[in-house]
C-alpha cells in the first residue's frame, strides 16, 4: 500500500467515526447536520437547484472532499473543493481558521462544517471550519 493510499484509507475512517458521532448527535434532538460529499452536493444542484436549495440551504452541512486551491480574495478566505462540472463549490472561512487553512494542500481530503448559501456563481459555504 503506498504512503497516498493510506492516508486516504486513514482520512476516510477517521470521517466515518466523525458521521456516525453526528448521526447520534442528531438521533438525541441536537439541531439538523447534514452529511455529505462535494461531489454529491455539486451533482443535487446541478440537477435541481430548486430541490437542493430545499435540501441543504440554511443548513449546517459537513461536506467532504477533495482540496482544489486555497484562495484569499477581498480580504475572505476560501477553499475549493474538486468538482466535475462547471462550477465549483466555494467554503468561506474567518481569521480563526488561518492556521488551518495553511496546513491545506491541494489534493488532499478535507472535512468542512459550515452553512450552506445556496448557488450563486458557485455553490456557497459559509461560516466554515476546518474539522
Amino acid at each position: 500500500m503506498t504512503r497516498g493510499n493510506a492516508y486516504r484509507l486513514i482520512a476516510v475512517a477517521a470521517m466515518l467515526v466523525i458521521l456516525a458521532s453526528w448521526q447520534l448527535d442528531n438521533r438525541e434532538g441536537a439541531g439538523t447536520v447534514i452529511a455529505v460529499s462535494a461531489v454529491e452536493l455539486e451533482d443535487d444542484y446541478r440537477e435541481n437547484e430548486f430541490a437542493a436549495d430545499l435540501k441543504y440551504k440554511g443548513k449546517t452541512l459537513i461536506l467532504s472532499g477533495e482540496v482544489a486551491t486555497v484562495q484569499e480574495a477581498f480580504g475572505r478566505k476560501y477553499i475549493t473543493l474538486k468538482s466535475k462540472g462547471m462550477f465549483a463549490i466555494q467554503c468561506f472561512f474567518d481569521e480563526s481558521q488561518t492556521s488551518k487553512l495553511a496546513a491545506l494542500k491541494s489534493g488532499r481530503n478535507v472535512l468542512v462544517e459550515g452553512e450552506c448559501g445556496g448557488m450563486g456563481l458557485n455553490v456557497e459555504m459559509r461560516n466554515c471550519r476546518v474539522r
